[in-house]
Formats: structure tokens, sequence, C-alpha cells
């Protein structure tokens, strides 16, 4: 993890009580081809809080699309669920 990484998801985490290193495991674990509800907690909050390029570029646009209809249900924001639904669409 570069130090971008770590800085960005240390402004992701600071009020959980795990560390950047828990999340990036929670986000990139690859044990079944269905999110877990780690995965969809770290990929939505990714998704709010971070700018399109980071979000995308963690997640990549490829798994975004695939998981996307798991993951709208849990965007609160209704503008930034309406950009992805933009996005996924294209």
């Amino acid at each position: 993890m570069t130090k971008i990484t770590q800085s960005l998801l240390d402004q992701l985490v600071w009020d959980y009580r795990i560390t950047p290193t828990e999340f990036d495991q929670m986000l990139n674990q690859t044990s079944s081809s269905t999110l877990t509800r780690d995965q969809r907690w770290a990929m939505s909050r990714l998704l709010e809080r971070a700018d399109y390029y980071t979000a995308v570029g963690l997640i990549g646009s490829d798994r975004l699309k695939q998981n996307w209809p798991a993951l709208r249900p849990h965007i609160r924001v209704p503008q930034i669920k309406e950009a992805y639904d933009y996005l996924v669409s294209r």
C-alpha cells in the first residue's frame, strides 16, 4: 500500500476501530463471487467519501459495474447514487 493510499484510507476509517490495512483487506477480499457484508460496507464507504477517480481506481470499473446492483441500496446520498448509476450504464 502506498503512502497516498494509506493516507486516504486513514481518512476513510478515522471514526472506526479498524486500520487502513484492515479496510483494504475488506475491500479486496476475493473468497466468493458475491460481496460479503464487509465488502459492501467498505465499497459503499469508499464510493460515498472518496472522489470518483480514487474510488474507481481502488475498486476497479469492471468490479464496480458487476457489483453495483448490490451496492446501490447502500449509497445514501442521492446525487452520488445518480452519478454512479450514470457511470455504470455507460
